[in-house]
Parts: structure tokens; C-alpha cells; sequence
């Protein structure tokens, strides 16, 4: 098999688990791709996260790293958890040689989880694989924003933005504002406020095959150019201006993980209670 790792082998820990992962690969004689950043640091080839080709990417890091690493591949994914929580993670750094043992062995569940993709007006942006928030630019400062699915108003609020999460996002940002968790297997994403100025402004799960538009009426100040966001898995923001609109819609690209023997239960149970 062709393996390539990816991380951010700038961090100390996270380069010594890297370095271990390719130990392990070499003893197992499988053919490894490297990101050109660590790789740099090996003073071998490599290749940009763009351009990296393997049967399974290694992640070697956090939920973001994962998240950085889908943007560009929709290859099966093994995670290693060397970041905090971890909640999308399968493997801790310390079972790694058993995790590719299994691997090799086809001893493994894969998992495909759905992904959003989003516009700014006509601006295509990247796939989501957690959520697209579209927020306010400035620390304090209210937008007024409009929902529409399906072309039908669903709300108009004040506050600090909302966000639009699938199942796979609903354990990150949508969690932290008091958004429900969704089973993997429900088909539903997720629309919850940001600090909205109405009591009555709760989160709501809608068909994950709608079509969402969030319009920003009113920016932070009536005088600011820029005074809203939108931001895709927390890797990329782009400015949204009065007017401006935000449509969001299922991707025909999926999330894959390899997964073994604990269940979703159990992750919630362990990586989010603790």
C-alpha cells in the first residue's frame, strides 16, 4: 500500500509522533508519501498537500489537521490524535503499529460522512466537512442576517452569526453554542445561532438535501465595508458585505475515515465527557 502522512511538524510533539509513524511504515515496507513541510525537515522529497497521492492518508494532529487535510483529498483517512480532544480521531499515537497492522490486514470499518458546499454570491468556496459559519467581523458587534431553506424565511435575527454543521460538525463549533449532537447517521444538518438577541432563537435540524441561504442584512456598523465573515471548518474566511449572500447546499464529495472498533457512543462518552 502507498501511505502519506500529513501534519504540523512544527510543533514538537506532533513531529516526533510523525517520525514515529514513518518508522513504523518502514518496518512494515510500505511505500511512503511525505508533506512537503515535513519532509523538508527529513531532508527527503515531497510532495504539497494538493498533490499528495496514496491509498490512506495519516493524519498526525488534531481535528484541524484533519480538517486541512480533507480540504484536499477524499482519500480514506487514519487519524492519530496528538492535538487535544481529538473527537474525530481513531487512534492514539501509542497503538499507531497495531492501528496499521489491522490496516494492512483489511481489518477495518470505512466510514463516509457527507460534506457541504457553499457560495459567496458567486464565489465557490471549499467543501465543508464540519460546518460554514457566516459571523461578525468585529469582537461585540451585532449583524443582522436572514435564513431562507428552500427558499423559505426560516428567521431573521440579530447577534453574532450562525452556524450550518452536518452530523460530522455538530460535535465541534455547533456544540460549543449549545447545538444538539447528530448521530453520523442522521441526514441533517444543523442551523444554530451565534449569541442571538432573541430568548426564543434556538437551534434547528433541517433535511440534509436542503438548500440554505443566509443573506447578511446588516453588517456591524452601517459605515464598514467588511463587517462580516464566512468561514469554512475554520480554515478559510472570506469578508461578506450587506446584501451579500451565503448559499449552502450537500457536496457530492465525501469525508472517509477508517474506523475500528469503537462506536460513536463511545467517542462521545470519552472524548467529550471527560
Amino acid at each position: 500500500m502507498k501511505w502519506a502522512i500529513v501534519g504540523k511538524p512544527n510543533v514538537n510533539h506532533v513531529y516526533k509522533e510523525m517520525v514515529e509513524v514513518v518508522d513504523q511504515l518502514k518496518k512494515r515496507k510500505q511505500s511512503v508519501v511525505l508533506e512537503q513541510r515535513f519532509a523538508e525537515l527529513l531532508n527527503v522529497p515531497g510532495k504539497p498537500l494538493s498533490e499528495l497521492d496514496a491509498d490512506v492518508i495519516i493524519t498526525v494532529g488534531g481535528d484541524g489537521t484533519i480538517l486541512m487535510a480533507l480540504e484536499h483529498t477524499d482519500r480514506p483517512i487514519l487519524a492519530v490524535n496528538a492535538g487535544g480532544v481529538g473527537f474525530l480521531s481513531e487512534v492514539e499515537p501509542k497503538y499507531i503499529g497495531s492501528a496499521l497492522d489491522r490496516v494492512l490486514k483489511k481489518d477495518f470499518t470505512l466510514e463516509e460522512r457527507p460534506r457541504l458546499s457553499s457560495w459567496l454570491d458567486k464565489e465557490r468556496l471549499p467543501d465543508a466537512a464540519n460546518e460554514i459559519t457566516v459571523q461578525t467581523a468585529k469582537i461585540a458587534k451585532l449583524i443582522k442576517y436572514q435564513v431562507r431553506i428552500d427558499g423559505e424565511v426560516m428567521d431573521t435575527l440579530r447577534g453574532d452569526g450562525v452556524i450550518v454543521a452536518t452530523a460530522t460538525g455538530s460535535t465541534g463549533y455547533n456544540l460549543s453554542v449549545g447545538g444538539p449532537i447528530l448521530h453520523p447517521a442522521v441526514q441533517g444538518m444543523v442551523i444554530s445561532p451565534i449569541a442571538p438577541f432573541r430568548l426564543a432563537a434556538r437551534p434547528v435540524v433541517i433535511p440534509f438535501d436542503s438548500l440554505v441561504t443566509v443573506t447578511l442584512v446588516q453588517g456591524a456598523t452601517e459605515r464598514t465595508d467588511k463587517i462580516a465573515r464566512a468561514v469554512v471548518d475554520g480554515q478559510h474566511g472570506y469578508a461578506v458585505n450587506a446584501g451579500s449572500q451565503v448559499t449552502i447546499k450537500p457536496s457530492k464529495r465525501k469525508a472517509r475515515f477508517i474506523r475500528f472498533d469503537g462506536g460513536f457512543y463511545e467517542r462521545v462518552r470519552t472524548k467529550l465527557t471527560r
